[in-house]
């Protein structure tokens, strides 16, 4: 992000604002954050932005599979299946 964008307000390269999608489709905090790390990783925070993203679809499809989620470090390597 550069220095002049101003932090707060939509990035220029979205064509609309991300928290406006995730409110308007009623979208919860889980599966807004996934929504947030992947419209953004190409501008900021790079893979960092997709193991967040990770992280929280790892969370989800626990939920959706109605299991507790088991927490690993966000940086951490996909378990092998």
């Amino acid at each position: 992000m550069s220095e002049d964008e101003d932090y707060h307000n939509w990035p220029k390269h979205l064509t609309s604002d991300p928290i406006e999608f995730i409110a308007a489709n009623k979208f919860d905090f889980v599966e807004g954050c996934i929504i947030k790390y992947v419209s953004r990783y190409k501008y900021k925070d790079g893979l960092r932005d997709l193991y967040k993203a990770r992280a929280y679809l790892e969370r989800l499809i626990a939920r959706e599979e109605g299991r507790p989620y088991t927490h690993r470090p966000i940086f951490s390597k996909p378990v092998e299946r």
